[in-house]
């Protein structure tokens, strides 16, 4: 296999998003793919192996409180921070014209940085417009319980993204446990099996 592979990533509690991101990298370039996994979380201090990494100026939460992002002194992410991630990715998706894009977790979650995701995605499409966006998830979410958010998720799959990347078993425990499944997005969904260190 071959092509070019821009994954976006940003972990803003734990490092779980940013682990599976890398484990899919690094799969991505063992079966030949030139890979770029841009995070916009904490830096973990890990080594790429087999990829580019690239790191974007980070934001983190405290707590459960994901509607103020932080910078790296705990101080409130300032809109040229926000700006600067927002341009990077954007200028990633040029340089790099991949084949695939791969969105982690958006837009079932980080609906607080949709507007560099959605930037993330628009690049890619002007760049190269058979571009295929993808979004990665685990098999267990947290589904909005406001109604308009579940509905503005499902607006986004499928206006913009291509097919979902289940990180799990179907037959174990199926997306739809966790998050309302219509029609439209049930035809997208591939399930990779669970990702872990070869």
């Amino acid at each position: 296999m071959s092509g070019r592979v821009l994954i976006a990533v940003t972990h803003l509690l734990g490092i779980g998003h940013l682990v599976r991101a890398r484990h899919l990298a690094g799969a991505l370039a063992q079966a030949g793919y030139e890979v770029v996994l841009a995070s916009g979380g904490m830096p973990d201090g890990r080594a790429a192996n087999g990829y580019r990494f690239v790191q974007l100026p980070p934001v983190r939460v405290v707590g459960t409180d994901f509607r103020n992002l932080l910078d790296e002194e705990a101080e409130r992410a300032t809109p040229e921070r926000l700006g600067a991630r927002e341009a990077g990715l954007a200028a990633l998706a040029r340089e790099l014209r991949p084949d695939i894009v791969i969105t982690e977790h958006f837009p079932f979650g980080r609906r607080q940085l949709a507007g560099e995701f959605l930037a993330l995605i628009e690049a890619a499409r002007a760049a190269r417009p058979q571009v295929v966006v993808l979004s990665s998830i685990r098999d267990v979410l947290v589904a909005p319980l406001r109604p308009e958010r579940l509905a503005e998720a499902h607006r986004r799959l499928e206006d913009l993204f291509d097919g979902v990347l289940v990180h799990g078993d179907r037959a174990f425990l199926p997306l739809e446990a966790s998050w309302p499944v219509p029609p439209a997005l049930a035809e997208r969904l591939h399930y990779t099996g669970y990702l872990a260190a070869p």
